[in-house]
């Protein structure tokens, strides 16, 4: 499926910005293995898939793609490498650019082939998110050991950090956590009465506020 802003496409067109979309395995919000282990897995299907992927390219005048597959679900790394691998030879056999998005600590990523054959990495270094327990989005000190550790194999120069610019709303049981992003976050601290609090450590801003059912919020 092609989700395209066709207004906002044709203002970016005009400025002269490059347009480079994002390739992505989410599905309603929601990351999902079910089509891409197909196309992983599948020669005829990864090359019809690669194949439209470069003719969007150029019926779009986009620049290039950025993969952003999560939450793979694959024993091995080998068959997200593969696409990688055919789809950079594609892409910059047609003048195009290959970028991907890896998550640091996460096994489904091989970092020496997202090197070899993508023209910039974007690094995820996210540390908390709605599964996980209350905590700062990216710590300091998270995004530290993040680069440290990614710059071991991906060259400095090919090498970009992804911003968390949102937060998450974490309520006790773990059934109601949702992605927020600042400005609501900030009107529900204004709403709420609830004052900012500021880590020094791990530069981060905190807040927590009762709701109607008396439910105790982290955001």
């Amino acid at each position: 499926e092609v989700k395209i802003d066709t207004r906002g496409a044709s203002l970016l067109h005009q400025t002269g910005l490059p347009i480079m979309p994002m390739l992505s395995n989410a599905f309603k919000g929601e990351f999902t293995s079910t089509g891409l282990h197909r196309v992983l897995h599948n020669f005829t299907e990864r090359t019809h898939f690669i194949n439209q992927i470069v003719e969007l390219c150029h019926q779009h005048h986009w620049v290039g793609i950025n993969v952003d597959f999560e939450e793979i679900n694959e024993p091995e790394n080998e068959p997200l490498s593969d696409f990688i691998k055919y789809l950079s030879w594609e892409l910059h056999k047609n003048g195009l650019y290959l970028t991907q998005d890896i998550i640091t600590d996460d096994e489904d990523y091989d970092l020496h082939a997202s090197a070899k054959y993508n023209d910039y990495v974007f690094c995820m270094a996210y540390e908390h998110s709605s599964t996980t327990q209350p905590g700062p989005v990216s710590s300091q000190q998270f995004i530290t050991r993040s680069i440290d550790h990614v710059t071991d194999i991906v060259p400095e120069q090919k090498l970009i950090l992804g911003l968390a610019a949102y937060g998450y709303d974490w309520t006790p049981k773990g059934d109601n956590n949702q992605a927020v992003d600042y400005q609501s976050a900030l009107s529900t601290a204004a709403d709420t009465g609830s004052p900012l609090t500021f880590d020094g450590d791990t530069y981060s801003l905190s807040f927590a506020y009762n709701d109607d059912r008396n439910t105790l919020h982290q955001v």
